[in-house]
């Protein structure tokens, strides 16, 4: 999940600024694109785009366990591109 940062916007979800289902890095990049122009049509200020992490039902986390190890999210050598 990726939801755009705005201090204009106190319902990110009511205004289009909130996007589920981002499971890798190319969606994630495009993603990014469209809540910045959703944002700007908003004639809101984006402060940035704050990854979340969301896990669906029955899926087992191990203790310990990063996002990184999933797939996609960043590294601790490899900077956000979307935050």
């Amino acid at each position: 999940m990726l939801k755009a940062l705005s201090p204009q916007v106190t319902h990110r979800a009511a205004v289009g600024l909130v996007r589920l289902g981002v499971g890798d890095r190319a969606t994630a990049e495009q993603t990014y694109r469209e809540l910045a122009a959703r944002t700007e049509a908003l004639g809101a200020d984006l402060l940035g785009v704050v990854p979340v992490l969301t896990v669906r039902a029955g899926a087992v986390v191990e203790p310990g366990e990063a996002p990184h190890s999933w797939g996609w999210a960043p590294t601790p050598t490899e900077p956000a591109k979307v935050c």
